[in-house]
């Protein structure tokens, strides 16, 4: 099987360029050109390769018209930016090489056109890669510090906002009882899915920083709590409508006393795996979403160029 990062370190020491082995890219001059190639996570699930480049023509000339890609490689374009998707499937050898004959005839045909290196602003000069709130982008020296600029103005703005708790709590509710209820609704229909639990997490977490302006620690620790207390919700709500259709009690005594029904039909191994399978699914998701939105918030005032 082939590995993202195998098939980057190998390009990059063939072709002399940067590797940063953690992030798994691979990045620098190429034929006079500058690329950036960037391999997929862990929680995608299908491997692949992004080639990205930015260029600019004198002459307007498309790229879509020039570049003749294999059908199973896809190009998306914006204004000088182009990235070009690779699935990955094969021998890291057979990728390895398909990437390398690939950059040679991206550069030969740019080189044929007079295509020139750019930032994402068509701006020419020096172009070198940022990272700009955890994006990876083409910046000459002069835009880097315009944006640089905005971003600390941004940053004093929003240091000046509070966190407002109670609000937080209040989208936090009602982005988790949202969740709740389609998790509900999936689980009487009889299915267990990622993405129902990922609801919960994405519900509660952006929930709160919907209405609670800014995202902490302690943020952190309610949304795992109102993660909780939903679930246990959710489980004892489906519980209930189970034995509500099979003793016909109410749905009203079925919640209240479905552990004890459950105890009585000798049934608590049932009861226990329900339970922690909806909650360690809920709150599981509501801890990525939780280190997930810290790092955005971390990352969002953040610039930096790629040594």
């Amino acid at each position: 099987m082939a590995s993202n990062k195998k098939i980057l370190s190998n390009i990059a020491n063939d072709l002399n360029l940067n590797f940063i082995n953690k992030s798994c890219i691979a990045y620098g001059i190429y034929q006079e050109y500058l690329f950036f190639l960037k391999g997929s996570g862990i929680s995608d699930r299908k491997q692949y390769i992004i080639i990205s480049f930015c260029v600019n023509c004198q002459n307007a000339i498309s790229l879509q018209t020039v570049l003749n890609l294999p059908r199973q490689y896809n190009m998306q374009t914006g204004n000088y930016r182009a990235n070009i998707h690779i699935p990955i499937g094969k021998s890291n050898k057979y990728q390895i090489n398909a990437i390398k004959n690939l950059l040679q005839d991206i550069t030969t045909t740019l080189a044929t056109y007079a295509f020139f290196n750019c930032d994402e602003q068509g701006n020419t000069g020096i172009t070198e890669i940022y990272s700009v709130k955890g994006e990876y982008v083409f910046l000459t020296n002069a835009l880097a510090e315009k944006i640089q600029y905005s971003l600390e103005e941004e940053k004093i703005a929003f240091s000046s906002k509070k966190e407002n708790y109670l609000l937080g709590m209040i989208g936090a509710c009602i982005g988790g009882i949202i969740a709740s209820v389609f998790i509900f609704l999936i689980a009487r229909a009889g299915y267990v899915t990622s993405l129902g639990y990922a609801f919960m997490g994405v519900g509660v977490v952006y929930g709160y920083k919907y209405k609670g302006i800014k995202f902490s620690k302690i943020s952190a620790c309610i949304c795992i709590l109102i993660s909780v207390i939903l679930s246990y919700f959710v489980f004892r709500l489906d519980m209930a409508v189970s034995i509500n259709q099979a003793l016909n009690l109410g749905l009203v005594s079925s919640f209240l006393y479905c552990k004890e029904i459950t105890q009585l039909a000798d049934n608590m191994r049932t009861y226990y795996e329900n339970i922690a399978l909806i909650a360690v699914g809920n709150i599981g998701t509501t801890i990525v979403a939780v280190f997930s939105m810290l790092s955005a918030q971390k990352k969002q005032f953040q610039i930096k160029k790629l040594i």
